[in-house]
Parts: structure tokens; C-alpha cells; sequence
């Protein structure tokens, strides 16, 4: 099935899907197969699909952590880096690529640290996603305390919607997916995502998927239900912070 043809009915089935999930011991075996679930459905319009959680960096796997590391050191940040640290972090993959469908062979996106606001804003597509889902980059520096005093996003789904990857630019003028030859490879099109989170927690959940065909607003924003459901399915774990299978 493509994206474009999806009906409120489709969306209700898939809402009950997700919402169902079971049978994973953790937030990434189940958001494993919320993107399997979703690709499969829409392999006809789906290039990739992820999902990602704010996770500070002391609650990370070793291997995980030894990512996160390397790519700040990479980028000049490293002595940012605490335990507290808030890291976008991958749970879930799956995409037409093979090695896109194991978050352990994402070849750079296993966690993004959020050091700062000002190195949040050099990523076009994070700073963009943050934005548009509601977070103000000034509350990277204190997370838990603006997301858990504001009981951020947890009664609602945020959206993130760019139409046309190859053209879309930030205020900037930075092309907001950087990675065009990605998305010339891919025929990646338009890119949207949605971003929820949970009561008394600084954890939001984040699903980013990239599609082959151009989507009308109108035609994606329906799918955060589906969004929803899962994060209905994954609320106990995220509670009790069993994220990793280790």
C-alpha cells in the first residue's frame, strides 16, 4: 500500500496494531517491530523508518555510549558530555536497505547527543523536528526539568513535515535533510515524523520516517494515531525505563 492511499479505516486498524504490540521485554524490541509494522504496510512509499528516544547517556549500553562519545569528539563536544547528557537515541529501524534494519549496524545515527541548544541548531533536521514537535532548544541545557515540570507532550503528538527533501531549506538557508546524496540515492521525497511524551518522565519518543513519494500534510498527519498507539503499548516500559536490550 502507499502513504497516499491510506484511509481513516487503514488508520484504525494500524492504531490498533501498534497499540497491541506485546511479547518484547523492552521499548527497542517493540519499536523494532512498530517500524517493521509500518514499513511492511507502506513498502510501496517508505524508504526508512525510525524510532528514537531521549535517553540521558549514563542509562545508555556501553555500545551506545561508545558511540555517542566518538561522534562528540568528532565534532569538538566531547567535554560537554555528562551522564546526564540527553541523547537522541535509536530504538527502532526498518528500511529498504539491509543494514537498516538493525539499530546496531546504523552506521551514524545510534545517538545524537543534545549538548546545547547552539549544537542543536547545527543539525537542520533535529533542530527543525525539535521545533516543530514544541521543544525550545533553550530547555537542552536543563531537559529533565522543562520536559518534566511542563508534563510535556504527554496528553498530546507534535508533528514534524518537510514536503520535498531535495529543496526544503531552514531560515538559514541549510538544506534541512543535509544528506542529499542520501536522498538523491534513495529517492527520498518528503520526510515527517511525530514526537509524544510521557507523564512525569524526560523521555519523548520520536518516530522519523522517509518516504519515495511526495505526501500532502493532510495525508501523514492522520498516521499520529497510529504514533499514539504505540506509545500506549511501550508506557510501561518507558515508566519503569526498560529501554535496551542490552
Amino acid at each position: 500500500m502507499r502513504l497516499s492511499d491510506v484511509t481513516p479505516s487503514e488508520v484504525n486498524a494500524l492504531f490498533r496494531e501498534a497499540a497491541a504490540i506485546k511479547g518484547q521485554a523492552t521499548v527497542e524490541g517493540m519499536a523494532q517491530n512498530f517500524t517493521e509494522l509500518l514499513y511492511k504496510r507502506f513498502e510501496e512509499s517508505i524508504v526508512l523508518s525510525r524510532v528514537f528516544a531521549t535517553i540521558s547517556l549514563g542509562q545508555l549500553p556501553s555500545q551506545d555510549r561508545d558511540f555517542v562519545n566518538r561522534l562528540a569528539t568528532s565534532v569538538g563536544v566531547s567535554q560537554q558530555l555528562k551522564d546526564d547528557t540527553t541523547v537522541l537515541s535509536l530504538l527502532g529501524t526498518s528500511g529498504t536497505v539491509p543494514e537498516w534494519n538493525d539499530r546496531h549496524t546504523s552506521a551514524s545515527h545510534m545517538g545524537i547527543p543534545l549538548v546545547s541548544g547552539k549544537f542543536v541548531d547545527s543539525i537542520p533536521m533535529v533542530s527543525r523536528l525539535l521545533k516543530e514537535i514544541g521543544v525550545d532548544l533553550e530547555w537542552v541545557e536543563d531537559w529533565k526539568t522543562h520536559i518534566v515540570s511542563k508534563g510535556f507532550l504527554s496528553k498530546s503528538t507534535g508533528m514534524f513535515y518537510v514536503e520535498d527533501a531535495r529543496v526544503a531549506e531552514d531560515q538559514n538557508k541549510r538544506k534541512i535533510i543535509a544528506s542529499q546524496d542520501f536522498v538523491s540515492l534513495h529517492g527520498v521525497r518528503t520526510v515527517f515524523g511525530f514526537g509524544s511524551g510521557f507523564h512525569s518522565t524526560a523521555t519523548l519518543l520520536i518516530l522519523i520516517t522517509f518516504t519515495r513519494e511526495t505526501c500532502a500534510y493532510s495525508t501523514v498527519r492522520p498516521l499520529i494515531k497510529v504514533m499514539e498507539g504505540f506509545k500506549k503499548a511501550v508506557m510501561e516500559h518507558v515508566r519503569n525505563t526498560r529501554f535496551f536490550l542490552q
